[in-house]
């Protein structure tokens, strides 16, 4: 299973990543590898990582056991006060376009 090369839409926002139920190589380690801006990143069950998505990043699950894990998204801390309107106002207009797609969301 593999997720390919991507990035986030803008700075506005950071990813959490907490691993619930994430497979095991024969060897013990994670057998799913998270590729960071070139930089190869895994995490086991119950460990987590804050990261800038609009860096590329990809996810590779060498397992045939699915990984589940929750992602959040936050705000970006100390950021200067026009980037956090402009970030506010991006998000509300997705949840609006939503909204007005009949696509349920949090918040």
């Amino acid at each position: 299973k593999h997720i390919p090369p991507h990035r986030g839409p803008f700075r506005g926002i950071m990813r959490f990543h907490l691993g619930l139920a994430i497979p095991k190589q024969p060897d013990g380690r994670p057998a799913t590898i998270m590729m960071i801006n070139h930089e190869e990143r895994r995490i086991a069950d119950g460990e987590c990582m804050l990261w800038d998505d609009t860096f590329e990043h990809e996810v590779m699950n060498n397992s045939d056991q699915p990984r589940v894990a929750l992602l959040l998204d936050v705000w970006r801390p100390q950021m200067p006060l026009d980037m956090e309107i402009l970030s506010r106002v991006i998000v509300r207009g997705v949840q609006v376009g939503m909204r007005y797609r009949g696509v349920s969301f949090g918040g």
